[in-house]
Formats: C-alpha cells, sequence, structure tokens
C-alpha cells in the first residue's frame, strides 16, 4: 500500500448499520469461497486478481502483473486467457475492470501511480474496448480498443505526478455516462471521483479533459493501526448506488488485515453493510451475477504464495433496507 495527498466535494461521516456482520455469522450468509485453479482444478503457479466482471455466464478478471484478461466459470476454474495487442506493451498495472451493459463496453484501469516521470506514463492507462466470440471463445474485438486520457483529468487537478495518488477502484453508470474512480492512496481518506466519459472520449487539441468531480470522501476506519482503503468499486443501477470495497495491508510484514464493504447513494450518508471479514485476504473486485456478489481476492501471490480466491455472497440479503 504504501505513500502518503481541491474541489468540490461530498464528506460523509461513516454510520455503521445494523445489517453489518462479521466473520462469526453463519455459513449462508458468508456465502461460498473458492480458490481460482486451472481447468483440472490444481492451483495456479501465478495469477493476482484486481478486478472482475461477470459477463456471459463467466467470470472475466484483469490481473495485475500481466496486461491479460482471464476466464473463468462460475466455480472458479480456468477455461483460457485473453490477449490484445493493443493493450499497453508496458506493465500497466490493472487495478480494476468495470462493464458498460448499455454498449458492451469493458474498461480497465491502471494505477496511474509511478516512482518517476517513465514509470508514471507506463501505469497511468485507461483501456475502453468491447469482447467477441471467435470460434466459441471470447477475444478482444482489437478495431473496438481506445485508449483515454483519464491522467490528464487527474493532472488538472494535481494529483498526476509520481506517488501522490493510486487508482484502485473503477466503476461504470450507464444511465449517466459517469465513471466512478476509487483511490487507495492518499490514504488518509476514502475518496470517490466522478468523471464524464463522453467529455473524456472527445478530449483533443481543441478540447479540455473534464475535470474530476470528488463526489465522495469518509473516513473508512482502520485495523491495528492500518487504515481500510478503496480497493474495488461497483455500481448496482438497481440500488442507484456504489458498492465499495476497503481492504488493508501492513506494509511491513505484508499481511492482510481484513475487509469491508460499504454502500453509497446520493443524498444519504454512506453505509457499512459488511464489517472487518476474511482476514488474511485482500479484495480488489466486484461483480454481480445471478443474485450473486463476487469478491475477488489478490492476495499479492508472487510475494506471499496466497493464491487469489473468490467469494460469493447472496447480496439481496446484504442490501436489504438500504434503498
Amino acid at each position: 500500500m504504501g505513500r502518503k495527498r481541491k474541489v468540490f466535494f461530498l464528506g460523509w461521516v461513516a454510520a455503521p448499520c445494523l445489517l453489518c456482520f462479521a466473520l462469526a455469522a453463519s455459513e449462508p450468509r458468508l456465502g461460498k469461497l473458492l480458490e481460482l485453479v486451472d481447468s483440472g482444478g490444481r492451483r495456479l503457479p501465478r495469477l493476482e486478481a484486481s478486478g472482475i466482471v461477470y459477463f456471459q455466464d463467466k467470470l472475466i478478471v484483469a490481473d495485475d502483473t500481466i496486461n491479460n484478461l482471464f476466464v473463468f466459470d462460475r466455480e472458479g476454474k480456468l477455461s483460457y486467457d485473453i490477449e490484445s495487442d493493443r493493450f499497453p506493451r508496458e506493465k500497466a498495472k490493472f487495478e480494476d475492470l468495470t462493464f458498460d451493459a448499455s454498449t458492451g463496453s469493458f474498461f480497465v484501469v491502471g494505477s496511474h501511480q509511478g516512482w518517476d516521470h517513465e514509470s508514471l506514463e507506463s501505469l497511468s492507462v485507461l483501456i475502453r474496448f468491447k469482447l467477441k466470440k471467435v470460434d466459441q471463445r471470447l477475444s478482444v474485438d482489437e478495431a473496438s480498443v481506445a485508449s483515454l486520457p483519464l491522467y490528464q483529468s487527474f493532472d488538472q487537478i494535481g494529483l498526476w505526478k509520481p506517488e501522490a495518488m493510486k487508482i484502485e477502484g473503477l466503476a461504470y453508470d450507464s444511465a449517466k455516462e459517469h465513471l466512478y474512480v476509487g483511490l487507495r492512496e492518499p490514504v488518509d481518506r476514502a475518496r470517490v471521483y466522478q468523471v464524464d466519459v463522453g467529455s473524456l472520449v472527445r478530449v483533443g487539441q481543441d478540447v479540455e479533459p473534464p475535470l474530476p468531480i470528488e463526489m465522495l470522501s469518509f473516513d473508512a476506519g482502520s485495523v491495528d493501526g492500518t487504515p481500510f482503503c478503496i480497493s474495488a468499486l461497483l455500481w448496482l443501477p438497481t440500488h442507484r448506488g456504489l458498492l465499495i470495497a476497503t481492504s488493508t495491508e501492513d506494509d511491513t510484514e505484508h499481511r492482510f488485515l481484513g475487509n469491508r464493504l460499504w454502500f453509497y447513494t446520493e443524498g444519504r450518508p454512506v453505509t457499512l453493510v459488511h464489517d472487518t471479514f476474511d482476514r488474511g485476504m485482500k479484495a480488489e473486485g466486484l461483480a454481480v451475477g445471478e443474485g450473486q456478489l463476487v469478491i475477488a481476492y489478490d492476495n499479492d501471490q508472487d510475494d506471499t504464495d496466497i493464491p487469489s480466491r473468490i467469494r460469493l455472497i447472496p447480496l439481496q440479503p446484504l442490501l436489504e433496507g438500504l434503498t
């Protein structure tokens, strides 16, 4: 996790909620935990699942060390991977993946964090693309791939520079054409920015990039002195709001101390809906399919030897009474 930084914003105080439940809750309420494995059910040699979308009965997973997508079935078994010649050649550190059902477009975002200007540029990507079926497999429609200059928007408010911020959450509201961008860093507060995609697409010589609007800022709390930071976003059109995952990472010992889920809808306080859970793993992706919330865990397998996993939780009981 690591490093530590106006625009219009809406600052809500986090409000605990009766719906919160801890790991002591009954197994049906907790849902099912599955390891992401190969087609034969064996442990994958490496995978860091940082974003996830439920699409055509499959789970599409973004990896944050390889610029590929991976296709799993609903039981967490790998079917195949997806490459694209038009994805970045350099490591882009894909951090989240989201889907626009109205147009069939996916968006994948890089971390937008670097240690010098060169690394900052390679990690500052936002890519829009579509998938198509070829010989019963999904593949990238190469003609649909477009790079959008999200970094220019954050540069206008002084955040796009080495070590100033890190993006880990991305969600899309088709009705308003809004992208929601969640910052993991700075770590002092959980912040979500809104960016107009239509304006972003039109950026050019004569068109200024849209200003990001800080629509949400709140204290997500801490555990053992380690802050909860945004690691995934999911727009829920049925609830007209954002589901927000926050996770913890102790840099000194590379331990994951727990995760929390929050819900936000305009005009109401952000609400904690699932208190500290799944210690020892790091929630980094959110998706919904067939009434199930899917949480993807990127457990930094290369460094910790803990494999990526998914948890499936019935969505309705989790959010009951929020709207």
